[in-house]
């Protein structure tokens, strides 16, 4: 194998087809993030007359949470897999004020002037063209809007994704393990990207939540089947080559917690805000 995951992340993370290929894992792993998501939702300070975009909404974790807490939530993914998920959710719950769509996020659908707040949770930081994504993001916000990103900050801070390139690694050295998941986990490319785009009053705050799994396979199957570099990865193999890194790995896991069971791990994020200014006319 010579790809590396840098490699496989930048041919990957940007293809809506192998976003819908692990969209029945990815949502079976969201649960464990809904601590990020249920932050976003208090920091945002929501109203039950606001109309919002979740933007790269994924199988619609925020969406979930969100839905019953405003008027409307426009939940809005490139994936027709991720978004099937959530027209599932629709129907079982009978969430009518919940409006799906497959789009591209660096050209939204939505008239100007449209949303009340925008969160693009850990989404935005991944758009092959970042500026493109967050003028649109402008564009339909109301003025006086608020847009709400999550960012994961540098792979060393996130220690569920760090212990996991490392047993990789250590199984498969040409694998390596990378320093940054997106180019935008600095306070100084979020403060110069916000600013750029028009947005004022930026504030950021960091944040570390536990990601809790039932057990260390559970996590390490998680994390792999939800995620469309590693599938690739484990795709290129032959079933019983991938059981053999499959059995190494957790092994490596496991000498690092010392615990096969309720395996929580910190990762750590960035939460910015950003608003668009009021009309001055």
């Amino acid at each position: 194998m010579s790809e590396s995951p840098r490699d496989l992340i930048k041919e990957t993370v940007g293809e809506s087809e192998a976003w819908s290929m692990v969209a029945k894992d990815y949502n079976d792993m969201i649960h464990a993030f809904s601590a990020f998501h249920d932050y976003a939702i208090s920091t945002a300070h929501v109203n039950d007359n606001d109309v919002v975009l979740d933007l790269a909404c994924g199988s619609g974790g925020l969406t979930r949470m969100l839905h019953s807490k405003v008027r409307k939530v426009y939940s809005y993914d490139f994936s027709i897999g991720m978004i099937h998920i959530i027209n599932s959710y629709i129907a079982s719950e009978q969430a009518a004020n919940i409006f799906p769509t497959v789009g591209d996020g660096e050209n939204l659908i939505y008239k100007d002037r449209f949303f009340d707040k925008v969160f693009g949770m850990f989404g935005l930081m991944f758009f092959p063209d970042r500026i493109r994504g967050l003028l649109e993001t402008v564009r339909v916000l109301k003025p006086g809007g608020t847009l709400i990103l999550g960012v994961w900050c540098p792979v060393k801070e996130l220690e569920m994704v760090n212990l996991l390139f490392r047993a990789l690694n250590s199984v498969l050295p040409q694998i390596e393990i990378p320093e940054h998941v997106s180019s935008m986990d600095s306070e100084e490319v979020i403060r110069g990207e916000l600013t750029g785009v028009g947005l004022k009053d930026i504030d950021i705050e960091k944040k570390t939540f536990n990601t809790m799994f039932h057990s260390l396979e559970d996590m390490f199957d998680s994390f792999i089947n939800g995620a469309p570099p590693f599938v690739v990865i484990k795709n290129g193999m032959q079933s019983g080559e991938w059981k053999s890194v499959r059995d190494q790995c957790l092994a490596f896991i496991y000498g690092e917690l010392e615990t096969e069971d309720n395996v929580n791990l910190p990762m750590a994020c960035l939460y910015v805000k950003g608003q668009k200014p009021e009309d001055n006319f």
